[in-house]
């Protein structure tokens, strides 16, 4: 099992050329992802993400302990289905997995991102995310193998951001807009379970 901690930015081309510079690579790819939840939003209330990537299913937990640590994402991830059905207590020797699926939850959204990937030799994941609905998403992470490495990995995350000149602060992922977007009642939740913040439309002068 391995934590994953990232931040998100905007991805002003000043600061990805800078951050990609000494980058390698990875490869490019469409996504498709669709996420799932209840009528009562009872999965993302809690800031659980359950989604189905390219027909594979995956779910996020967190490990945030309250909103005030928002700039910084700590997860948990669960990858296939028997990991997620775990979670769940789904007993998939008596039923399949898309029938406990089918069953609680349905596809409250979906969208596609092109996304190109970088490793970075400092041992960060670089994702630059172009989406379909005009909401761009640079993310920068690391994976650690236990719950102590995760501060220390917070604060390099933070220190090699703003040696590249992003902005370390909040800004919604690309669910969170595509949710503020098409389902306002749904954001309204997630801003009253304490899951995101309302970033107010203040003057930038």
């Amino acid at each position: 099992m391995r934590f994953e901690i990232e931040q998100k930015f905007e991805p002003k081309l000043e600061s990805v050329e800078s951050l990609t510079a000494e980058a390698e690579f990875v490869g490019e790819k469409i996504n498709h992802d669709e996420y799932f939840d209840n009528e009562r939003y009872s999965l993302t209330t809690r800031d659980v993400w359950l989604r189905r990537r390219n027909g594979e299913f995956q779910m996020k937990v967190p490990f945030n302990e309250d909103i005030k640590d928002r700039t910084l994402d700590r997860y948990q991830e669960l990858e296939g289905e028997e990991a997620i059905a775990e979670y769940f207590d789904w007993d998939l020797s008596a039923r399949s997995f898309e029938d406990y699926l089918n069953e609680n939850f349905a596809p409250f959204i979906d969208f596609e991102s092109t996304r190109q990937k970088f490793g970075h030799p400092g041992g960060f994941t670089i994702d630059i995310d172009r989406t379909d609905f005009d909401y761009d998403m640079l993310e920068i992470e690391l994976l650690v193998d236990n719950k102590e490495e995760m501060p220390e990995a917070a604060e390099r995350i933070r220190n090699e951001a703003k040696k590249h000149g992003l902005k370390v602060g909040y800004r919604y992922g690309k669910v969170i807009e595509l949710i503020r977007r098409q389902s306002p009642e749904h954001f309204k939740k997630l801003v009253e379970a304490g899951v995101i913040k309302e970033i107010k439309e203040d003057n930038e002068n």
